[in-house]
């Protein structure tokens, strides 16, 4: 039996919203607890006990399947059926306590697909040990489909942790959101990897705590096959992870901004997959603004850096940044490709190590901003100065009253920062991805300096 959620009976407004999402009448929710029996009817009274029991049910559009928070599976998800375009089917949670657990069976993923599954909600979920305790190429959630892109995908709000190989492995994908989730301690190898074998397109990465994996916290591949598109990360902290924060091996325009980036690893490598002979299907074009990026340890680090073995990997900008590079060894900034037309201003540069950091452009290396500056057409408005964090040692990376970042950056068009602050809030944007207060009033985009990105950021926001 169906637990049903009639919409007649919704208000007005909400009865219209409701058939603007073309809602059935008699959308069903299933209830799951570990103290439930399968021969149940899934009602909140009397729910079902396994995730089988799920896997077994085909689902219609607009259902949704609510596990008991504080209940823990050692089963793995495999949804039986797809949603319809602004009506989804929907894993969540109910109750109160902590996130519901599922580690998958196993050695096994916690949830994956391998046959088209569309208009998907994750929600609420902890998703912790998926894989282990010996799966190989096992993760919290998985997706390889070769027969058509699994679309309209929304994971949030969700923990995922010490999965065995990664805790995000998607492939074949239109249409993406991973947004608010805590992703962490990856056991092999990264937090989120999105690779474009069987294509990636339409993503929008926000709000997420990614930290402590092995390798990378984010890795956009191309995998020598196909470049991943209308990719945007934005407004996380990514932070520990062992190799760094974002390597991005096979995007065609990204847009990153409004990142922080912190610890001793590497910020952002923008290049070409070692699979890649050649670079046909390296980074191009991608926008990196108002990313605040730390660099620490005794190892070799930069902030940035655009080189491949490869073959020639592109960006178009690197504007707004701060980068202080504290790191024993390495560059504050690398651009190892003798290519130009790229737009790199309005970054602030800082060292507690040295005075004289390396810059490196088109290949060839200056000791210290100035010279950097000087030879290169680069950073006509840039800084080097301590950016006046108010505590950087406890992780507050936000601007002091005197911090030389404040209304000091260029306008991009963005409208909100790392911490969901109006930008600009002063007489203009700060450098960085947190945006001080500022009584002032904000000045005109200057027109010579815009970076268009209005069409990425204006997209549909997948049912919000």
């Amino acid at each position: 039996m169906k637990h049903q959620r009639d919409l007649r009976s919704l208000s007005p407004v909400s009865g219209v919203l409701a058939l603007l999402l073309a809602m059935p009448l008699s959308a069903a929710d299933y209830f799951v607890s570990s103290a439930g029996s399968d021969d149940n009817p899934g009602s909140p009274e009397a729910p079902w006990r396994s995730i089988a029991k799920v896997n077994q049910t085909s689902l219609e559009p607009g259902d949704r399947v609510l596990f008991r928070r504080g209940d823990r599976w050692e089963e793995t998800l495999h949804p039986s059926s797809s949603g319809a375009p602004g009506n989804p089917i929907t894993y969540a949670d109910f109750g109160g306590g902590v996130r519901p657990i599922i580690t998958g069976a196993p050695n096994d993923h916690c949830i994956e697909w391998s046959t088209t599954r569309s208009h998907l909600v994750f929600r609420g979920l902890h998703l912790k040990d998926c894989g282990q305790p010996s799966g190989g190429t096992r993760g919290a959630l998985a997706v390889w489909n070769e027969a058509a892109d699994s679309r309209d995908i929304l994971l949030e709000d969700s923990l995922l942790e010490n999965a065995q190989t990664w805790n995000i492995y998607l492939t074949g994908i239109d249409g993406l959101r991973i947004r608010g989730n805590t992703i962490r301690n990856a056991e092999q190898q990264h937090g989120i990897y999105l690779d474009g074998t069987l294509g990636i397109n339409d993503v929008v990465i926000e709000d997420n705590d990614i930290y402590g994996n092995r390798a990378m916290c984010v890795q956009f591949n191309s995998n020598g096959k196909n470049r991943l598109t209308n990719v945007t990360l934005r407004y996380n902290r990514l932070h520990d992870c062992g190799y760094g924060g974002l390597n991005n091996i096979g995007t065609d325009g990204l847009r990153a901004h409004h990142n922080l980036f912190y610890g001793a690893m590497p910020g952002i490598y923008n290049g070409c997959d070692g699979a890649d002979a050649g670079c046909s299907r390296g980074s191009i074009g991608g926008v990196f603004a108002n990313n605040t990026i730390l660099t620490s340890g005794d190892g070799w680090s930069t902030c940035f850096s655009n080189e491949s073995s490869q073959g020639t990997p592109d960006f178009s900008a690197f504007v707004n940044n701060i980068c202080v590079h504290d790191a024993s060894r390495g560059s504050a900034f690398q651009h190892m490709e003798n290519t130009g037309g790229q737009n790199v201003d309005y970054n602030l540069f800082y060292s507690n190590r040295t005075d004289s950091p390396i810059f490196v452009w088109r290949g060839r290396e200056y000791r210290g901003f100035d010279d950097y500056r000087s030879a290169t057409d680069n950073e006509a408005n840039g800084l080097f100065a301590d950016p006046r964090f108010v505590d950087a040692g406890r992780g507050d990376m936000s601007l002091a009253a005197d911090s030389p970042a404040i209304d000091s950056g260029t306008s991009l068009g963005f409208e909100r920062d790392l911490e969901g602050e109006p930008v600009p809030r002063g007489s203009a944007p700060d450098r960085g991805a947190i945006e001080a207060a500022s009584a002032e009033e904000p000045p005109e985009t200057p027109s010579d300096l815009q970076i268009e990105l209005q069409s990425s950021l204006n997209k549909q926001l997948f049912w919000r």
